[in-house]
């Protein structure tokens, strides 16, 4: 009992002081998180001194200049475009190698570029109360000259993603030195560039051209195998006739291609009934043009060792039959009427090659032009001018005449062969060289004020043809690995 009240009397002077411990322990450990936190927030020591924030440099983001180039003597405006992370004011200074500056101090000063090119390197220090950052923009002072052709023309020319009042063709011969980014709109026509920028340097001519988008087109290979030239639509725009050539045999034989694409059997048209050896120089066809209004298609052959101007039913399948003589002298080229009335064709004559026009039922043939080049015309959709191709000045060019004959004008501007009348009236497609290839380019008839020419491809194409709704175009495209050309269908065109 002695022994229990001792430790009674031991825990009643022991507990107050273990608190007593504890509390002290714990203001020590609060004390010392509030120094700690004093210190990193505000910089104290331990002895009660303040230790400075470090004082951040300014950044200078770019040097912006307006206009962007400039030609000796122009004035231009500077900006530094830069900031200080605490907001600290700044001063800036401006410093060139060349020309002269009107201010040399503030965010923004002016200019004036000497008055022969040359190169500047214009600086600007940017500093606060502590730091200072300096950025030399280097650019180049100078004119050359800068050509824009759109095809077609009379587009506005858009200089860094911002409209102009110039439109194509145009020549600038004063353009200041540098890169510009150049783009052209004219509606309904979509077109892209040989390069999205160009760079005009100092004396020299810099040349940029634009044509049709080709790239918005979808285009089909028709057959795989076959070395096509001319073809010809169907009425329904489901099947193609083409003239396919055998590079080895050196032989033309008329073949019917039906859709889907590509159609990889190529059904020959039988153009003559009778042996073998009757029929060996019947396998000389081409020029095929499929009538408008029946089964049977128009095309020249030289069976009889002089090319003469054909007809041959294809009515059901097997295609072909007897071949029927249209016209007795030498004839190249026939296309049919639109309402299947008339045949035109071009004819070999002492003088050259006139352009003629007979009825589809026969009888004698009527001069309607002279001097025209031996290639394919084209009818226009109400059947009452004529399309062809005509030497002028050394290069062929697209003309126009009544198909009774009459007055010739020219319609396009760039020379071109091959000619295809869309059944709308507003289209002639047809082959140019103007690009230094044989490509594809259309002929805009409603264009305002007056016809322009819009270049559809440019890796190189021949003899188009429009299918008969004019929302598809067909034409060869040369293939490298066969050594000819190749069928193809183009459709989603970008007018």
């Amino acid at each position: 009992m002695k022994y229990a009240r001792s430790l009674g009397k031991l825990d009643f002077f022991l507990l107050p002081c273990v608190q007593r411990m504890l509390e002290n322990a714990i203001i020590l450990a609060v004390a010392g998180i509030m120094l700690v936190a004093c210190t990193i927030l505000t910089g104290c020591s331990g002895k009660g001194k303040t230790v400075a924030p470090r004082n951040l440099p300014p950044s200078i983001n770019a040097i912006q200049l307006v206009p962007p180039r400039a030609a000796p003597g122009d004035t231009i405006s500077a900006s530094a475009i830069a900031g200080d992370p605490e907001g600290k004011p700044l001063v800036f200074r401006w410093k060139a190698n060349v020309g002269m500056l009107i201010d040399s101090v503030g965010q923004s000063i002016r200019w004036v570029a000497p008055p022969t090119a040359s190169t500047c390197s214009l600086t600007v220090r940017v500093g606060d109360e502590a730091n200072e950052v300096s950025m030399t923009r280097v650019f180049p002072v100078g004119v050359g000259r800068l050509v824009v052709e759109s095809f077609p023309q009379g587009a506005r020319l858009l200089i860094d993603s911002q409209p102009t009042q110039l439109f194509t063709p145009l020549t600038i011969s004063d353009a200041p030195v540098g890169t510009y980014t150049l783009g052209v709109e004219r509606a309904p026509y979509v077109y892209s560039p040989d390069s999205p920028s160009v760079e005009v340097t100092d004396g020299d001519t810099t040349r940029v051209r634009f044509k049709l988008n080709e790239s918005l087109m979808f285009v089909t290979q028709v057959s795989t195998d076959d070395c096509v030239t001319q073809s010809s639509w169907s009425p329904d725009g489901t099947k193609l006739v083409g003239a396919v050539e055998d590079t080895a045999l050196h032989y033309r034989a008329l073949t019917i291609f039906d859709s889907p694409w590509p159609d990889v059997f190529g059904d020959v048209i039988q153009t003559c009934v009778g042996t073998p050896s009757e029929c060996a120089s019947a396998r000389y066809n081409w020029g095929p043009s499929w009538c408008p209004t029946d089964c049977s298609v128009l095309f020249a052959s030289s069976r009889s060792g002089a090319n003469k101007i054909y007809k041959v039913p294809i009515c059901g399948y097997p295609y072909g039959g007897q071949a029927e003589l249209m016209y007795a002298g030498v004839a190249n080229y026939p296309v049919w009427s639109p309402d299947g009335s008339h045949i035109a064709f071009v004819a070999a004559e002492a003088g050259g090659f006139p352009l003629k026009v007979m009825l589809a039922s026969g009888g004698a043939a009527t001069t309607v032009a002279t001097d025209v080049l031996e290639d394919r015309p084209a009818w226009s959709p109400d059947g009452s001018h004529l399309v062809f191709s005509k030497t002028v000045g050394g290069q062929p060019y697209l003309f126009s005449v009544p198909s009774t004959g009459g007055i010739q004008v020219q319609v396009s501007q760039i020379p071109g062969v091959h000619p295809s009348w869309s059944l709308d009236g507003n289209r002639i497609a047809f082959v140019s060289s103007f690009d230094g290839t044989e490509n594809v380019w259309i002929l805009f008839l409603d264009a305002i004020p007056a016809p322009v020419e819009g270049q559809l491809t440019s890796t190189g194409a021949n003899w188009p043809a429009w299918r008969p709704d004019g929302l598809a175009l067909c034409f060869t495209v040369f293939s490298p690995q066969k050594g000819c050309h190749t069928l193809w269908v183009a459709t989603g065109l970008p007018f």
